[in-house]
This record gives C-alpha cells, sequence and structure tokens, in this order.
C-alpha cells in the first residue's frame, strides 16, 4: 500500500510540470504588427472614416490592451478641424490578435499647400489588476492628408455684416447674424451673348448660406455677370432695421490657390437693412456682384464699377495676350445697373 501511495505522488508530481507556462506568469509580449502600410494617403476632400486594422504578433495567448495616443510633436494636422481622434485604449482578447482604429477625417478642399501628417502612437500601457498584459513596444502610425486637386474652381458668396432691429432687442448695435435669421441671398448668372445678357443658373443650393457655385467647368468660355437678388424675411416688417451688408465672395482653386474680394458698388455702399426687398411673392432687389471671364481653365473676375480686376484664378497661367485682349473686351462694354426686378 505504501508502494502505491509514493507512484500516485510520483504522477501527481510529474503532471504539474508540463511545459505549458502558467498564464500568471506572461507578463510582456513580442510587439505587435500593423497590418497597413506605414504611410497611409488620402486626400481630404470630403468627410471620411479611415478604419485601421492592427495585428499582433502570434504569441498573443492573453487578454492585450493597446493604447493609442496622438504624437502632437509630430502631427501637423489640426485635431478638430482636419481630423477627429481622441486617445483610446484598443483591448484584444486572447489569441485573436487583431483589432481595428478609426480616425475620422473632416472634408476640406481649402488649398493646404503641404501636405499635413497625423500621428499615433500604438503602445504599451501600465499593467493593472484588470489588464495586467501589455505589449512590449510601440509603434507609430503616420497618416498623410494630401490637398484635394479639384479640375474647377468653386464660388462662394456670403453677406459680410449684422443686423439689428431696436423694437425687438433695444439696442442700435447690429446684433444678428444675417443668415440665421433668414435674409436671403439668392446669386446667379448671366451670360454675355454678343452684347445680350441670357440668364444661366442660381447657386447649387438654391437658399442655402452662404451660396456655393461649382460646375463652371461646363460653362462655356465667355463673359458673365453675377448678380443677387435679394429677400428680408423677418426684417420686412420691422422699418427700423438697422445694417450694413456687403457681399464678400470667395474663388477657391482646390489645390492651387483662392482670391477673396468684397462686392463694389457705384454709390460706394453697400445695402442697409431698408433697403432690401420683401417676402417671397414681392418685389425684391437685384444688384451686380462681379463679372467673370472663362478662358479654358482659367477665370478672371472683374469689378464692374471701374473695370479693375479683382484676381485670376486657374490651373494654369494667363497669357499676355489673352490677358490684354479679355481685358480690352471688359473695357469696351459699359458698367450698367440692372433694373429692379419683380418676381411673378
Amino acid at each position: 500500500m505504501k508502494k502505491y501511495l509514493i507512484l500516485l505522488i510520483a504522477v501527481v508530481a510529474f503532471a504539474s510540470c508540463e511545459e505549458t507556462p502558467e498564464v500568471s506568469r506572461i507578463t510582456s509580449l513580442l510587439p505587435f504588427t500593423i497590418d497597413t502600410p506605414d504611410l497611409v494617403i488620402t486626400d481630404d476632400s470630403e468627410d471620411k472614416t479611415l478604419t485601421i486594422p492592427i495585428t499582433l504578433s502570434e504569441t498573443q495567448v492573453v487578454a492585450t490592451t493597446i493604447t493609442a495616443t496622438l504624437d502632437e510633436e509630430n502631427t501637423t494636422a489640426t485635431n478638430g478641424v482636419d481630423f477627429v481622434f481622441e486617445d483610446t485604449e484598443i483591448e484584444i482578447e486572447g489569441y485573436v490578435r487583431t483589432a481595428t482604429l478609426t480616425v475620422d477625417i473632416i472634408g476640406d478642399i481649402d488649398p493646404d499647400g503641404e501636405p499635413e501628417f497625423i500621428v499615433i502612437n500604438l503602445g504599451p500601457t501600465e499593467a493593472t489588476n484588470a489588464h495586467p498584459f501589455v505589449v512590449a513596444s510601440t509603434v507609430q502610425l503616420t497618416i498623410q492628408l494630401n490637398d484635394f486637386n479639384g479640375d474647377e474652381p468653386i464660388i462662394t458668396l456670403d453677406w459680410d455684416g449684422l443686423l439689428a432691429v431696436p423694437s425687438i432687442t433695444g439696442t442700435t448695435d447690429p446684433v444678428f447674424p444675417v443668415c440665421a435669421n433668414g435674409v436671403d441671398l439668392d446669386p446667379f448668372f448671366l451670360y454675355d451673348n454678343n452684347g445680350t445678357l441670357e440668364f444661366v443658373t442660381y447657386s447649387d443650393d438654391y437658399g442655402a448660406c452662404p451660396e456655393q457655385f461649382t460646375g463652371l467647368g461646363d460653362y462655356a468660355d465667355g463673359t458673365y455677370i453675377m448678380l443677387v437678388e435679394n429677400f428680408a424675411n423677418p426684417f420686412a416688417p420691422y422699418p427700423d432695421a438697422l445694417g450694413d451688408l456687403c457681399i464678400v465672395t470667395t474663388v477657391l482653386q482646390p489645390g492651387v490657390g483662392s482670391i477673396e474680394f468684397e462686392q463694389s458698388l457705384p454709390d460706394g455702399e453697400c445695402y442697409i437693412a431698408t433697403s432690401l426687398g420683401y417676402a417671397q411673392g414681392g418685389p425684391f432687389d437685384t444688384r451686380d456682384v462681379f463679372e467673370m471671364v472663362k478662358d479654358g481653365t482659367t477665370y478672371m473676375f472683374n469689378s464692374l464699377v471701374d473695370g479693375s480686376e479683382f484676381g485670376t484664378i486657374g490651373r494654369y497661367a494667363i497669357g499676355q495676350s489673352v490677358y490684354d485682349a479679355l481685358n480690352q473686351k471688359k473695357l469696351d462694354r459699359p458698367y450698367t445697373q440692372p433694373a429692379t426686378l419683380v418676381q411673378n
């Protein structure tokens, strides 16, 4: 009987010496790898979410926690403006080995000039009782944001100014953001067809604020006049409305450059609140904004008051002979103030 007892103890002791170690003794793992190129390249023209896969090494046999932190020193893009990312902890179950990290890219068609970078450090976190297993090193993920390069300019028009209604506010200081309070700005193009102005189109989103034009590449070469018709919906009942409003135009060639200029009028003044029209169905005020001369992929923007050039933008420099010809055509046609129109 004593012999059998000794044999049983020996068997139990041998079984406790198997090669598989106790998981409680695994406190670190070999460096993990990222299953994606080191450089993630994207253009930043539209909102998008990048989903980046992360893969741990084959030695990962227990639940593992990884930290993902923004490297602010090496990141040149602006968090909250160009992208959205919050430092986070990523948990990967034992033997699973894979997870994903997401970064939200904010759409941007403005010309930045140089590429911008987002740098994220993926690496170890301090071990805790809840998460005792951590990776052993840090890997750096770089996302490069390239300028969006569109084929044609984008024109945006907006009000520059505020309005006040003393009967409501008790103050004469301009206090109302114009668009937020319904002062409508409806620009449209007229085409100069051998001296006859023909209607072309309203902006992309009629009634938006600000208003925007795209699709200029489909316009025929020639001279265009932009006008705007105005309604002042909530302010029409208030004859004491105050404010001086000008129209600011921004012309953006994605990935190339931009110009900005303010509306000019013969009398040197922009709109005042009481000069704006009434609600839809009644008369409205129509005034010039600028002249645009299109020649291929080059767009020249001119004042209709004195013929001066606000700026030229395009994908190639305009030749001097072409410039002289366009400029002469512009000066040959005198400025005329369009008549006030009435909506039917």
